[in-house]
C-alpha cells in the first residue's frame, strides 16, 4: 500500500519537453503543472499523460485541466491514463474563476476536451459549484470524438445553477461520445445550486447536442438527481431544465 501524494498548492511543469509524446505524472504539482500547460495553450493533442500515482488535491482550489469559457477556449485534445490511480478531494469554485449569471465557464477536473480519451481513473471526492456554466466529475464541456473507459466517480456532490451538470460530461456538443466500463456511485449527488434552476442534470451526461452520438457499455449508474424547481423529464417549453439517469437533455441524438 502506498499513501497518495497530497499536493502542496504549488505546479510542477519541470517533466514537459517539445519532444516526447509520451510522460508520467507521479505527483500532485505535476497534475497541477499539466492543468498549467493546457490553460496556456498547450493542448497536448497527440501525446498521452500517464498518471503514475494516487494523488491527493487535499481540497484546495485546483485550476481545471484546460479553460473552456465565454473568454477562452483552450481544452485538454490528449490522452489521460490514470492507470489504475485515485485523484481524490478534488475542489472548485466557480466564483473563483468569475463564473457567474452572464459569465460562462466549465469545471470538472478537466475545463473542457476535445476529441480526447479520459481512462483508467477514480475521482473520490469531487466537491464543486458553479453559477454560470457546466459541470462534469470527468469535464465540464467535450466535443468531438471523446472516449471514457474505466472511470469510477464517488463521494462527490456538485452542481450548477445554469447550465449542465452531468456525472461524466457537463455539456456535450457535436461529435461521437463513448462510454465503457464507468461507474457513478451511490455515495455521489448531482444537484442544481438554489432550486436546479436553468440546469440540465444527467447522471452522465448533463446536455447533449441534437445530432451527436452517444455510446454506453457496462455503464452503472446509481447516483442521486438531486433536482427540483420545473426541472422535469418533458416540459417542451423548458427544454434546458430535464434530468435522466443516462443523459439530462437530449432530443434528436
Amino acid at each position: 500500500f502506498a499513501f497518495p501524494d497530497v499536493w502542496d498548492g504549488s505546479n510542477d511543469v519541470a517533466w514537459y519537453n517539445e519532444t516526447d509524446t509520451t510522460f508520467e505524472l507521479s505527483s500532485a504539482e505535476s497534475l497541477a503543472g499539466l492543468a498549467q500547460l493546457v490553460d496556456e495553450g498547450n493542448s497536448f493533442e497527440g501525446k498521452t499523460i500517464i498518471l503514475d500515482a494516487d494523488v491527493d488535491l487535499s481540497g484546495k482550489p485546483f485550476n481545471p485541466i484546460g479553460t473552456v469559457s465565454s473568454k477562452v477556449n483552450n481544452p485538454f485534445k490528449g490522452t489521460f491514463d490514470g492507470n489504475g490511480h485515485t485523484i481524490s478531494n478534488l475542489a472548485h469554485s466557480g466564483w473563483d474563476f468569475g463564473y457567474e449569471w452572464g459569465v460562462y465557464g466549465s469545471i470538472g477536473l478537466f475545463g473542457g476536451l476535445d476529441g480526447a480519451t479520459i481512462k483508467n481513473v477514480t475521482i473520490d471526492g469531487f466537491d464543486a459549484q458553479i453559477e454560470g456554466g457546466d459541470i462534469g466529475g470527468i469535464t465540464g464541456s467535450a466535443e468531438g470524438n471523446c472516449t471514457f473507459e474505466n472511470i469510477t466517480i464517488q463521494d462527490s456532490t456538485f452542481g450548477t445553477y445554469n447550465n449542465g451538470i452531468g456525472g461524466i460530461i457537463g455539456w456535450s456538443g457535436e461529435g461521437t461520445f463513448v462510454f465503457k466500463d464507468i461507474t457513478i456511485a451511490e455515495d455521489v449527488v448531482l444537484g442544481g445550486l438554489w432550486g436546479s434552476f436553468d440546469s440540465s442534470v444527467g447522471g452522465v451526461v448533463g446536455q447533449a447536442t441534437p445530432g451527436s452520438a452517444y455510446v454506453f457499455e457496462n455503464v452503472d449508474v446509481a447516483c442521486r438527481l438531486d433536482v427540483y424547481n420545473d426541472v422535469t423529464a418533458s416540459y417542451q417549453y423548458y427544454l434546458y431544465r430535464m434530468s435522466g439517469m443516462l443523459i439530462g437533455r437530449c432530443e434528436e441524438t
